[in-house]
C-alpha cells in the first residue's frame, strides 16, 4: 500500500501523466449517479477501494486499461469519459476540444474521437512513448479496427505478435486486445472498438 502510494506521489511531483482533476471528479460523478459506492466498484474491477479513491481525487495516474475498467464497473467507456459534456450532441469533434487522459504508467495518451453517444463504436487516439503499452483495451462487441498514424505498434492475436508500420492497419476479432510501441519513437494509433 505504502509503495503504491510513494508512486503516485513519485508521478504528480514529476508532472509525468498526472489524470486530470476534472476526469476524477468525472469518475467520481458517473459512479455517484450509479448509486455505487467505493467498495462495489472495488469488487467490480479488483482494484481497493484506495486506490479508486486516488483516482477519483486525482491523486493516482492509472493505466488507459484500468481506467477503462474503471468505465466498464461503472457502465460507460473511456471515449465517453473523455468527451466534454457540451460536445456529446455535436456530430464534430474540434481538434481545441479534446481532452486527454495521460498515464505514467502505460506511457501513453489517449483522446476521445467520437463524440455521438450512439455510435456502434468508440474512437480513440493513442500516442504511446517509446517502451509504453496501453494494456488490454476492450471492445464490446469484439471487433477493433486500428491505423498506426505514425510509429510502430505491436498487438498480439491469439498470442501470435503483429507489428504495424505508419499507413498500416488491422483488423482484430477478439474482445480485448493491449497496444505497445514497438520502435525507438513515439507512436500514434486510432483504435476503433466496436459495441
Amino acid at each position: 500500500m505504502r509503495a503504491g502510494r510513494e508512486r503516485c506521489q513519485e508521478i504528480l511531483d514529476s508532472g509525468e501523466g498526472a489524470i486530470s482533476l476534472d476526469i476524477g471528479q468525472r469518475l467520481r460523478a458517473v459512479r455517484r449517479a450509479s448509486k455505487a459506492s467505493l467498495r462495489s466498484v472495488a469488487r467490480r474491477t479488483g482494484f481497493s477501494a484506495s486506490f479508486l479513491s486516488q483516482v477519483e481525487l486525482g491523486q493516482c495516474s492509472p493505466s488507459i486499461s484500468s481506467l477503462q475498467k474503471i468505465c466498464e464497473a461503472l457502465g460507460t467507456d473511456l471515449p465517453e469519459l473523455l468527451t466534454p459534456r457540451g460536445a456529446r450532441s455535436v456530430p464534430v469533434t474540434r481538434r481545441s476540444d479534446r481532452e486527454t487522459f495521460r498515464s505514467a504508467w502505460s506511457k501513453a495518451t489517449a483522446q476521445s474521437l467520437a463524440t455521438g453517444r450512439n455510435l456502434p463504436y468508440s474512437a480513440l487516439l493513442v500516442s504511446i512513448r517509446p517502451r509504453g503499452k496501453t494494456g488490454q483495451l476492450h471492445a464490446p462487441g469484439g471487433h477493433f479496427f486500428a491505423y498506426c498514424i505514425k510509429g510502430r505498434v505491436r498487438v498480439a492475436l491469439q498470442e501470435v505478435p503483429h507489428e504495424l508500420a505508419a499507413g498500416d492497419s488491422i483488423a482484430v476479432d477478439q474482445p480485448r486486445a493491449a497496444w505497445e510501441n514497438a520502435g525507438r519513437t513515439g507512436a500514434e494509433i486510432l483504435v476503433l472498438a466496436f459495441r
